[in-house]
């Protein structure tokens, strides 16, 4: 778990941070329930998602699966192994609810929606220590996005992480479309059957014209949400006043690099609204607090 090494077998393995909760000072508690105070690796965070995943047990993980002679036989096969139930099957199928509906419409995680297959994950924002000060950057953050798929039956789960990303920070703005990439052609290349589009009613999108899943996974191109899809402007929008994950509900027919400045609601954008989309490359939004 979080504050004890996962025993991947990698040397230098971090234990990351996490102290001791008798410990914990009132401020300690407040900023732990919004992820500072605290650090883990991307296989901590792999982990913990992974328990939600398999219905509340936290496997070990493994770095490599079997090992192969020459002729593709089996010599060696490891087995992941369960090192404890850590919450019930109820709590983990209302998180697999709850972390779906991030990848939904409106969500923080929408950019991270597959085509044709049910995901679930959470997107990461993380301001970076500054090591002289003792105190956190105020320019300089770490983007992240967890996720597995499919819901139903999980088969993989990703973890994107993005060191000092320079075209926004957000983790739903530059990790979620990482991982909708690698998830969505990793499902393909493994041959996992689509999902039906009405599974759940969540974030199951559609292909456009692209024909069977046996096709290469390069050519793979999801067009998010579905029936929300004609719902959507295909001009650039006016995002004045709208806060940031309202704009970016809002930009979901948008293809091209968005950069974002500051916190709040938007009070500039770049280009200005009327602008068709599919000339537009980049967008820039400029957000301040109300």
């Amino acid at each position: 778990g979080f504050g004890a090494p996962t025993e991947l077998g990698l040397p230098g393995e971090t234990a990351g941070l996490v102290r001791p909760p008798d410990k914990w000072t009132p401020v300690d508690l407040a900023a732990a329930s919004f992820g500072q105070s605290l650090s883990v690796s991307a296989t901590q965070l792999a982990m913990a998602l992974g328990a939600v995943a398999n219905d509340g047990l936290l496997m070990q993980p493994l770095l490599i699966k079997e090992v192969l002679d020459a002729q593709g036989r089996v010599v060696r096969r490891n087995n992941s192994r369960v090192v404890r139930r850590v919450i019930s099957v109820a709590t983990a199928e209302r998180l697999k609810d709850l972390l779906a509906d991030v990848l939904t419409p409106g969500g923080t995680g929408a950019r991270a929606a597959l085509a044709q297959y049910q995901a679930a994950g959470k997107t990461g924002t993380a301001q970076k220590i500054n090591h002289k000060s003792g105190g956190y950057e105020d320019d300089s953050y770490t983007a992240s996005f967890v996720g597995f798929a499919p819901v139903a039956d999980p088969k993989i789960l990703v973890v994107v992480v993005i060191n000092e990303p320079q075209k926004g920070y957000y983790g739903g703005v530059v990790a979620a479309p990482a991982f909708r990439r690698i998830a969505q052609q990793t499902l393909h290349a493994l041959q996992v059957p689509p999902e039906k589009t009405q599974n759940k009613g969540k974030n199951v999108a559609t292909l456009d014209s692209i024909g069977s899943p046996s096709q290469s996974p390069v050519t793979l191109q999801p067009v998010a949400y579905g029936q929300r899809q004609n719902n959507q402007p295909t001009v650039m929008p006016d995002l004045t006043g709208l806060s940031l994950r309202a704009a970016l509900d809002r930009l979901q027919n948008f293809t091209g690099s968005l950069d974002i400045h500051g916190s709040g609601r938007v009070v500039g954008q770049n280009p200005e609204p009327g602008r068709n989309l599919s000339t537009i490359s980049s967008c820039s939004l400029i957000l301040a607090a109300d």
